[in-house]
C-alpha cells in the first residue's frame, strides 16, 4: 500500500511538472492558431507601447508626445474613446505589418510589456478589438478563438507528451 502511494505521488509530481513545463509552449501555439483565423496578423519583437491621448481644442486623438508613428492610428479613434487605446509597434517577426492599435485593457490582459514579443490577429491594424493578442505573459481574446481549451484537454495533451517522451527513451 505504501509503495502504491509513493508511486502515485511520483506520477502526480511528473504530470504536474510536465504540465507547467509544457504549458507556455502550448499557450503560445494555441494563440498563434487563434490569430491565424483573422485577416490581419502581426508578430512583433522589441515592442514599443504608446498610449493614445487627446490634445487641443477641439480635442484630437494622437500618440503620447505626438509620436509620429502612433498618431495616424490614434487619429482613427474619437476623443471620447481615445485614451482607452494604445499603439504597439516593433520589429516585424512575421505577419503583415509592424504596428497595430489595441485596447489598453487587452495589452494588460496579455501581459505585454515594452521590449517584449506579441502575436496578434484582428480585422485591420485599427480594428483589433475583437481579435487575439498574445505575449509571453498571457493572451487576450483567446477565449473567443481556437486557443481556448479545457483543463482536461490540457492534462491529456501533457500526459500524451510525457508518455511519448518515455516511449522514445525505451526504443
Amino acid at each position: 500500500m505504501r509503495k502504491l502511494l509513493i508511486f502515485l505521488t511520483f506520477i502526480a509530481i511528473i504530470l504536474i511538472g510536465g504540465y507547467y513545463y509544457y504549458l507556455p509552449e502550448v499557450r503560445w501555439h494555441k494563440a498563434a492558431q487563434a490569430a491565424g483565423g483573422y485577416p490581419y496578423q502581426i508578430g512583433l519583437t522589441n515592442v514599443t507601447i504608446t498610449q493614445c491621448v487627446t490634445i487641443g481644442t477641439p480635442p484630437v486623438c494622437v500618440g503620447a508626445g505626438s509620436d509620429p508613428i502612433a498618431t495616424p492610428l490614434c487619429n482613427t479613434k474619437g476623443p471620447a474613446v481615445c485614451t482607452a487605446y494604445s499603439v504597439a509597434s516593433g520589429m516585424p517577426a512575421g505577419g503583415m505589418g509592424n504596428i497595430a492599435l489595441f485596447l489598453t485593457t487587452a495589452i494588460g490582459q496579455a501581459g505585454l510589456t515594452p521590449g517584449g514579443q506579441l502575436i496578434a490577429g484582428g480585422i485591420s491594424p485599427v480594428l483589433m478589438d475583437s481579435g487575439v493578442l498574445a505575449s509571453a505573459g498571457g493572451c487576450a481574446g483567446c477565449g473567443l478563438g481556437k486557443a481556448d481549451s479545457s483543463i482536461i484537454d490540457r492534462i491529456a495533451k501533457v500526459a500524451n507528451y510525457i508518455i511519448a517522451g518515455f516511449k522514445d527513451k525505451i526504443k
